[in-house]
Formats: structure tokens, C-alpha cells, sequence
């Protein structure tokens, strides 16, 4: 998704727009999916402390940024890297610290 938002920000500066960055967080673990709620109102949703801590983890990712939380690396088979900047520097995904856990 990050090197696809590149070509987004080509075509949205090639229109006037700004460029726009999104921020990526990744947990691993249980969660419940599903629908939720009544037969008045439902929603589709995922809920459980993996799903917290996945929305933690993108709340504060910036734009152009992964972030992996630490025990979810051991799940990774390869290497996350992303190369979102136009000088082509590799920026490696980090490892969110004990203040995101709950």
C-alpha cells in the first residue's frame, strides 16, 4: 500500500492536489469478526486487545510509516521494509515500544 501511494501522488500533483501519506499499524493475534449487534443494527466489525492494539499502533504511524508491534515480528516470514520516499531511502518498519501495550 505504501508504494502504491506513490503513483496516487503523482497523479494527485500532476491534478494541483497535495500529496497525502497514510500510516500503517499491524498486530498479530486472536481477535472475534463478525457481525455484531441486533437485528435493528448490526455492523461487521473485529473486536478483542489484538484489535486495540492494531489501531494504537496506526494512530500513531505517520504518514509512509509501518509499525509492527514487537512480539508480531516473530510471525513475519520476510522482512517488512517500505520505500515510500522519492530519494529512494529504505526505511525499515519499527517496532512500537512498551507504551503501546495495554
Amino acid at each position: 500500500m505504501q508504494r502504491r501511494m506513490l503513483s496516487i501522488n503523482d497523479e494527485l500533483k500532476a491534478e494541483g492536489y497535495p500529496e497525502i501519506g497514510i500510516g500503517i499499524g499491524l498486530h498479530t493475534g486472536e481477535a472475534i469478526v463478525g457481525y455484531i449487534g441486533s437485528e435493528r443494527r448490526s455492523e461487521y466489525t473485529a473486536i478483542r486487545d489484538t484489535v486495540n492494539t492494531a489501531s494504537r499502533l496506526e494512530s500513531n504511524a505517520q504518514g509512509g510509516q509501518n509499525l509492527l508491534e514487537r512480539d508480531g515480528r516473530q510471525g513475519v516470514a520476510h522482512p517488512i521494509s517500505t520505500d515510500s520516499s522519492r530519494s529512494h531511502q529504505r526505511q525499515e518498519s519499527r517496532a512500537a515500544g512498551p507504551s503501546l501495550r495495554s
